[in-house]
C-alpha cells in the first residue's frame, strides 16, 4: 500500500491532475511508450492528454508491473489504483489516509499562508514571481 500512495502522490505531483481524475484512471490510459496519460471525464467532461517526463515514467513503468500482478477483472479497463481486491480507489478513502498521515512541514504551510503580491515567503528567504 505505501508503494501506491507513493506512486499516486508522484504522479499529481508530475501531472498537476486532480486527485478525482487519477483515482478514475485505468490501465489502457497511461501509455508508457509514449510518456502520455489520457485523462477522460475531466471537470467539464472534457478529455486530454497529459504528457509525463522520464522520471516520472520510469515510476509508473514500475507501478504498473507491481499491479499487473493484482487481479484484472476487466482487463485494461482495470482501474490503475486498486485494492489488493481489485476494487477502485475511492476519494473519500484517499483523503481520510492523507489526513491521518503526517501533515506538511511547518514552512510549507506557513508559506501557503504568507503569499503576498506574488511573493512566496520560505523558511529561508522570499521568492517573488511578479
Amino acid at each position: 500500500m505505501p508503494a501506491m500512495y507513493r506512486t499516486l502522490l508522484l504522479l499529481l505531483y508530475g501531472s498537476g491532475m486532480r486527485i478525482g481524475e487519477a483515482l478514475r484512471l485505468v490501465l489502457q490510459d497511461v501509455d508508457l511508450t509514449d510518456q502520455v496519460i489520457t485523462v477522460r471525464d475531466t471537470k467539464f467532461f472534457k478529455t486530454r492528454l497529459v504528457p509525463i517526463g522520464p522520471k516520472l515514467n520510469q515510476e509508473l513503468v514500475e507501478y504498473v508491473e507491481r499491479r499487473r500482478r493484482l487481479p484484472l477483472p476487466r482487463g485494461q479497463e482495470s482501474p490503475l489504483f486498486t485494492t489488493r481486491g481489485s476494487r477502485p480507489w475511492h476519494y473519500v478513502r484517499v483523503i481520510s489516509w492523507f489526513s491521518m498521515s503526517a501533515g506538511p512541514p511547518e514552512s510549507v504551510a506557513l508559506s501557503a499562508s504568507l503569499d503576498l503580491h506574488g511573493c512566496t515567503i520560505f523558511a529561508t528567504q522570499p521568492r517573488c514571481t511578479g
